[in-house]
């Protein structure tokens, strides 16, 4: 038999075996692929498997086509992913694009499950986005894509303040240093801050105060919250994995001299720099509704080995969930939760 022949039949071969795998997947309602293993799902996660539109189209493309190499959420909403060919993804380019049918978030993949100080769980099963399929999930709201967490330590639903990942590298390379909130020197620098915006006030309240090394070079960022809005313990929470706000904590107004900040500190040239990452500040009464921000923590989702940093920001009626890219000594929105 000729090289070229035996080529030709070990590739058929292989088409074969793998059209094989794949209707034996399809076949059984408990199985799933994630990330090229087949995932067996929890009782009572959602079994939406990947079409045979889906396979036909890897056999015809190859397997690393447009590749998604990350996907994630946070608070159990899908924030979207990164692939090495587009860069950031948002939710409806990773869900709705073509490009991306074989990557998009279908129910059943492997994910791990990331808090404030490290990895919470790391052997767990994502299920359907639940706006995707209202038959099971008809309470799902369709503003934003939501998600379960499925582990063997129970069901993770939102909110959890807590963030899933789809990828194959080191998420938190890095664990950042919690400092007390009262250090009066960064009181100081909150105050002159907002003087510096046309706010003189002596209320500084810092919620959260942390340093942490973002781009692996040796040195220190810090990340500065502060807020004058609510009182912590009024149904507002500053605590680490937890949601901010419940209830009717947060004013659907503001009076004169209200602030509710995130503040990036960070050395660019040998100059301290600082970046606002969210910035309310009413200089006069308003009927705008506030927005109370919280530093949620810190990820490398894009594999460069630099975290991004994820926040959140509450109004009266809704939260929304930011990642910032650091990067060339600037802070950049790349996505939201909505």
């Amino acid at each position: 038999m000729k090289v070229m022949d035996l080529s030709c039949l070990c590739k058929n071969l292989g088409k074969n075996l793998f059209m094989f795998l794949c209707f034996t997947i399809l076949a059984s309602p408990a199985t799933m692929v994630a990330n090229g293993q087949a995932a067996v799902l929890p009782a009572g996660a959602a079994t939406h498997a990947p079409t045979l539109e889906n396979l036909q189209h890897v056999l015809a493309n190859g397997l690393d086509g447009a590749s998604v190499t990350a996907r994630f959420g946070f608070g159990n909403i899908l924030m979207g992913g990164w692939s090495p060919q587009q860069g950031w993804l948002n939710v409806q380019q990773l869900q709705n694009d073509a490009s991306f049918h074989d990557f998009r978030i279908w129910g059943g993949e492997s994910c791990r499950v990331f808090g404030m100080h490290g990895m919470v769980e790391g052997n767990a099963v994502i299920s359907a986005i639940h706006s995707e399929h209202a038959d099971e999930f008809p309470a799902a709201r369709t503003t934003v894509l939501s998600f379960d967490v499925h582990s063997a330590a129970g069901v993770i639903s939102a909110p959890s303040g807590l963030l899933t990942v789809l990828c194959d590298w080191k998420v938190q390379p890095r664990g950042p240093v919690l400092m007390q909130p009262g250090n009066r020197t960064y009181q100081e620098i909150i105050k002159n801050y907002l003087a510096s915006r046309g706010l003189h006030t002596d209320s500084i309240q810092l919620v959260q105060l942390c340093k942490i090394d973002l781009e692996g070079d040796g040195v220190d960022e810090v990340l500065i919250c502060a807020q004058n809005m609510v009182r912590e313990g009024q149904g507002a929470s500053w605590v680490a994995d937890r949601p901010l706000a419940t209830g009717k904590a947060i004013p659907n107004s503001a009076t004169r001299g209200v602030y509710s900040m995130l503040l990036l500190r960070k050395i660019v040239a040998g100059k301290v720099m600082q970046l606002p990452l969210h910035e309310y500040i009413a200089n006069e009464s308003t009927a705008f509704p506030p927005l109370l921000a919280k530093l949620y923590l810190f990820a490398d989702l894009n594999g460069d080995g630099v975290m991004e940093i994820i926040s959140g920001t509450t109004s009266h009626t809704d939260t929304v969930y930011h990642v910032f890219e650091v990067r060339d000594g600037e802070v950049r929105h790349v996505l939201s939760s909505r």
